[in-house]
This record gives structure tokens, sequence and C-alpha cells, in this order.
């Protein structure tokens, strides 16, 4: 009996030590997954942040070249990724980004009403001096 009773001492000594290397264990796990998905979200956040600097930069170059339609399509984009980092305008990358995309917005604005009113208004007013009225 006094054998006995010491192999179910050992064993129970066992299984502690066995239930603590696995709490140990699961809290490893844990730490490394929190890691991962906050590294998962960094590299997210800094693939955004290139492709947005990456896109302000091509819209300036298309502003100057005055190509309005692929404009307006990475108009969309820029403005889709901004709202990634709607939160972090105190940065201030960020910041100067919103502030160039802000310019190139206006900046094109003024662009197609003057070529509209150069290229268009003249034609429609020898076509029909009224519609200008």
């Amino acid at each position: 009996i006094v054998e006995l009773s010491g192999r179910i001492q050992d064993i129970k000594s066992k299984a502690a030590q066995s239930e603590h290397m696995v709490q140990e264990i699961c809290r490893d796990i844990k730490r490394l997954d929190f890691a991962k998905k906050h590294l998962t979200s960094t590299i997210t956040a800094l693939r955004r942040l290139s492709m947005l600097v990456t896109a302000v930069e091509q819209l300036e170059t298309l502003n100057m070249r005055r190509q309005y339609r692929d404009s307006a399509n990475l108009l969309e984009a820029v403005d889709e990724l901004l709202t990634h980092f709607a939160s972090y305008g105190d940065i201030p990358k960020i910041a100067d980004l919103q502030k160039r995309n802000t310019a190139v917005k206006q900046t094109l604005r003024g662009m197609v009403f003057e070529d509209f009113h150069s290229t268009w208004m003249p034609t429609t007013m020898e076509q029909d001096p009224a519609a200008v009225a």
C-alpha cells in the first residue's frame, strides 16, 4: 500500500508538472499569436502607406500631363487608401499626403474647367450663341 501510495503521488506530481508546462506553452502561443496579429497589421499598414505615397506621386504626374481619365481612377484609389489613415492625420507624413491630394484635386478641378471653357465653349457659342446665356 505504501508503494502504491508513492506511485500515486509520483503520478500526481508528474501530472501537475505536465499541466504547468502545458499552461506555459499555451501562454507562449498566445503571446506569439498576439505578436503575429500586430506584425501582420503593421505590414498591411506599411504596404498601404507605400501604395498611398506612390499613388499621390503618380497623381501629381498625371495632373501635370492633364491625363484626366487616369487621374480619375487614381483619385478614387487615393481616397480609398486615405480612409485607412484618417485617424493618423496628426502624423506629418500622412498630413502632407492629405494636403498634396487636396491640392491635386483643386488643381485638376481648375484644369478641367479651364480645358472645358477653352475647348467646348467656343464651339458651343459658334453653334448656338443662346446656349451660353
